[in-house]
């Protein structure tokens, strides 16, 4: 028994040792196994700390990126029907875009604006090279009047038509009719809208009968201060220019009486101020009755009240667009210091830098959108078994990718 339990004891001393080295190597495993985790989990979180800082940034950026992208698209598309309406060349539709881009950075318009400017010139038969030259000064009388870039353009480029001024420099005689039209706004109530109606009804005779464009404007603006309204004035002063020039049986023998001048020697008409400067002094001392009656024979029932309001107007107010030069520029730049232009400024210049991003990008992104489209149209050609099989795998990939993510997530509890 003895030599039993001494067999025992000595079995125990000898197996107490290694397994006490064991329990040891484990606990140093398991604590180190503990810091690895617990390492691995601060590399993790370093990793969401960097992603969740980063998100920000991402999300401005996609929101740029889609801005930037919108705004390109939009403005490609207006600037290339611009060059198609003026007759374009590739060089010349390359000229356009860069010019729209570069009003949008130094006037307080978006470059998408020029570009419907732009468009509405083309659409007025202007080549590129023309549009080019009228748009300076066509955006320079819109801001400096507070008015629509694109009435503002059918205004200006109408008036180039109608009185031929787009012969010669034609962005010099651009800034002449802004400068006519800018100087009529600030001379009366006539609004750039109101201009444009008038001179609808009025121009095209004015012009044929050589009165300036500062002389209609002139009597046009005075019109509005007596309060009538924008079509009346055309159409009153389109009526006195008929009936002074080619009178009938009424209008010839108040001229008569009167003893007017309305042809110089060699049979072209004088011009209205001329006319009614005569006017002005021969009605002096005539009863107010007799007054209306002679206006009335002179420019007809409709438009009598028009050729009264510039008889009883002063002569200096007739000198008024005689000094329009400049007008525009000097209001313009009282307009760029408000806060609304200075903003609108801003926003140009960042739509011009997305729009420029764009262009660069261009290339790029037809590429992918073509391989998409192409990849597409290829599917579309394919049999329906083929089709059913390419669902099948595209939904087990769908099903894997659950999958692996569900084990990510365990195994990453599990660590």
């Amino acid at each position: 028994m003895a030599t039993q339990i001494d067999v025992t004891l000595r079995l125990i001393d000898m197996m107490t040792s290694p397994l006490v080295r064991v329990q040891n190597e484990m606990e140093r495993t398991a604590r180190a196994h503990q810091r690895m985790g617990r390492d691995i989990q601060r590399i993790g979180d370093g990793f969401s700390s960097v992603g969740e800082s980063m998100l920000p940034i991402a999300a401005g950026i996609t929101a740029i990126g889609a801005a930037g992208g919108r705004a390109f698209i939009d403005f490609d598309s207006i600037i290339t029907g611009a060059a198609a309406k003026a007759g374009a060349t590739a060089e010349e539709m390359e000229m356009m875009r860069q010019k729209a881009s570069q009003f949008g950075a130094n006037f307080p318009i978006s470059a998408t604006q020029a570009a419907e400017g732009m468009d509405r010139l083309a659409a007025a038969g202007y080549d590129a090279n023309q549009v080019v030259g009228v748009m300076p000064s066509v955006i320079t009388a819109a801001v400096a009047s507070g008015e629509d870039l694109a009435t503002t353009s059918d205004v200006v480029s109408n008036a180039l038509n109608i009185w031929n001024l787009k012969q010669g420099d034609i962005a010099s005689n651009a800034m002449r009719v802004a400068d006519v039209v800018q100087m009529a706004a600030n001379k009366s109530s006539l609004s750039m809208t109101d201009f444009g109606v008038a001179m609808q009804y009025a121009g095209a005779p004015a012009a044929t009968l050589n009165i300036s464009i500062e002389q209609l404007s002139t009597a046009m603006a005075i019109m509005k201060n007596n309060g009538i309204e924008a079509s009346t004035i055309g159409t009153s002063l389109r009526s006195i220019f008929t009936r002074l020039s080619s009178p009938p049986k009424s209008a010839a023998e108040a001229i008569e009486r009167l003893g007017l001048q309305v042809k110089d020697t060699q049979g072209n008409f004088l011009g209205i101020q001329p006319i009614i400067e005569q006017l002005r002094t021969k009605m002096i001392g005539m009863s107010d009755t007799e007054q209306v009656a002679i206006a009335q024979a002179l420019a007809g029932q409709e438009a009598y009240s028009g050729l009264l309001a510039l008889i009883k107007t002063a002569p200096q107010d007739y000198q008024a667009m005689d000094n329009a030069t400049g007008s525009s520029q000097a209001q313009f730049e009282v307009m760029k210091g408000t806060l609304k232009n200075s903003i609108d400024g801003m926003l140009g210049s960042l739509e011009s830098l997305a729009i420029n991003f764009g262009s660069v990008l261009t290339p790029q992104i037809k590429a992918m959108t073509d391989a998409i489209g192409g990849f597409a149209d290829m599917i579309n050609t394919i049999s329906p078994e083929t089709k059913l099989l390419i669902g099948d795998i595209l939904m087990g990939t769908v099903a894997f990718t659950g999958f692996m993510l569900a084990i990510g997530k365990v195994i990453s509890i599990g660590g």
